[in-house]
């Protein structure tokens, strides 16, 4: 679903949730993954029974299955607020509350495949008239591998060299 500034928010399979303002929804069961990295204005919360989830300009999931709340933050920064309890989750930490209240944490990396399935369902990148730099962007944005140039001069050309085709029907891999 695209939303307004360039936010996105993608919806696993067996997902329950209602769109109560533009920055505001309620989740009752599955997954939403969402895409605010671009984003400079309020963040987007995400409501549960155990606790609400408020981006910070970022990309993270909030799943809630078998009586358990899990917060993962691929990238940036997410503020978790229950009863009267605030967490804050940075890139490549997971969270979790069961329905006892019982907290946990691990890690996870901005490619690990359990990001996979929004991969899947990403927004299509028209790659006519972009660049390859664009084009890189796109692809690390989605799949949460990161690339480096080691030559300036190869980045100056990837910024500069325009792409002509489709990529219509490949995976963002």
């Amino acid at each position: 679903l695209s939303l307004t500034d360039q936010r996105s928010l993608r919806l696993d399979s067996d997902t329950d949730l209602r769109l109560d303002s533009e920055a505001s929804l309620s989740l009752s069961s599955g997954a939403v993954y969402i895409d605010s990295r671009d984003d400079a204005a309020t963040g987007i919360e995400v409501r549960t029974a155990f606790g609400t989830a408020t981006d910070i300009g970022t990309q993270f999931e909030v799943r809630l299955e078998n009586d358990t709340l899990a917060v993962k933050v691929r990238e940036g920064l997410v503020s978790l607020t229950r009863d009267d309890e605030d967490f804050q989750i940075t890139q490549g930490i997971t969270l979790s509350v069961d329905a006892a209240g019982a907290v946990s944490t691990g890690t996870i990396t901005p490619y690990d495949p359990a990001w996979s399935w929004t991969q899947e369902i990403a927004p299509a990148f028209e790659i006519e008239g972009q660049t390859v730099l664009a084009f890189l962007d796109w692809v690390s944005s989605v799949t949460g591998c990161s690339f480096v140039f080691t030559d300036a001069e190869v980045e100056q050309l990837a910024a500069t060299t325009g792409l002509h085709g489709s990529i219509e029907g490949l995976s963002p891999a």
